[in-house]
């Protein structure tokens, strides 16, 4: 009996800590990850953007939302202008907002708690793949690409370009 006891609270332990570790919050807000690209799996309307990332401004433990900038780079990979948001991340959700415009509200669908961390947009299910800087070749790799394909639409672009240059305003 205390065995089995033993075997469930340690289940539970790993459980938590698993899922308090794959919270949105804790990918954007990890050690010195400071700028985390977004790498898209869907087709967009208007001007190809194959660049887009964002930067961490600031951050507020307390109310748990971050300042980003966003630069979008066109296709020939030439800045846009940054555009500001704050972004609230409580559990698997983040919702994105400039000024007081939410923009989208995304759900964390899956994260193996290194490169591969894919949300799914609320309002029209599809989905991106966000990466730190320094591991967005790992989530651009077969093993997030079926993930990708598992939790999502399978037949999605990818238009994220790889010899992406970072900019920070910092």
């Amino acid at each position: 009996d205390c065995k089995f006891a033993v075997v469930v609270f340690c289940l539970f332990v790993v459980g938590y800590v698993s899922a308090h570790y794959n919270s949105v919050w804790n990918i954007f807000t990890s050690k010195n990850d400071r700028v985390f690209v977004l790498v898209k799996r869907w087709r967009m309307s208007g001007p190809v953007r194959r660049c887009d990332y964002m930067f961490r401004k600031s951050k507020d433990d307390k109310k748990n939302e971050l300042t980003m900038e966003m630069p979008h780079l066109n296709e020939n990979i030439t800045n846009g202008q940054p555009t500001n948001y704050s972004v609230t991340a409580r559990g698997n959700t983040m919702t994105i907002k400039t000024g007081d415009l939410t923009l989208r509200t995304y759900t964390l669908v899956f994260s193996d708690g290194y490169a591969c961390n894919i949300l799914k947009n609320k309002g029209d299910d599809k989905c991106e793949v966000w990466a730190p800087t320094e591991r967005v070749n790992d989530a651009a790799g077969s093993d997030c690409t079926r993930q990708l394909k598992e939790k999502c639409d399978a037949n999605a672009d990818d238009n994220y370009i790889r010899s992406c240059y970072v900019h920070t305003s910092n």
